[in-house]
């Protein structure tokens, strides 16, 4: 049966079955671990710091 989570004082929802927490920020769903408080990248912004890593790799190798 589907659980009803309602959101804390910040506006984020948290269930506890995933140990993520969401709230929407403007047209934007952010996620932040609920272990750690990290903010979750999305994947535009993981493959922007991917590409960035590899070029410095690759700098650092010449």
């Amino acid at each position: 049966m589907p659980q009803v989570v309602a959101p804390d004082a910040e506006g984020y929802l948290t269930p506890a079955c995933i140990g993520v927490s969401a709230r929407v920020e403007g047209q934007r769903l952010v996620a932040q671990g609920v272990a750690t408080g990290e903010m979750l990248r999305t994947a535009r912004e993981l493959a922007a710091a991917l590409t960035e890593a590899e070029q410095s790799r690759l700098a650092a190798e010449q």
